[in-house]
């Protein structure tokens, strides 16, 4: 599961509503989630992995 935490403004990657890997960079989590999963789905990109605040503004 993907999720936001607003408060430390990061991308969170959960499995079984633990976090494994945090990222500014919503692009970064999920390259991590394709990474771990071998998942080949179509997620839309924010293209924030150059500027980690991009998506923040």
């Amino acid at each position: 599961m993907i999720d936001i935490d607003f408060k430390r403004e990061v991308y969170i990657l959960r499995a079984d509503g633990v976090e494994v890997f945090g990222d500014r960079s919503h692009d970064a989590v999920i390259a991590k989630f394709r990474e771990i999963t071998g998942s080949t789905q179509l997620i839309d990109l924010f293209d924030d992995l150059e500027d980690k605040d991009k998506s923040w503004r």
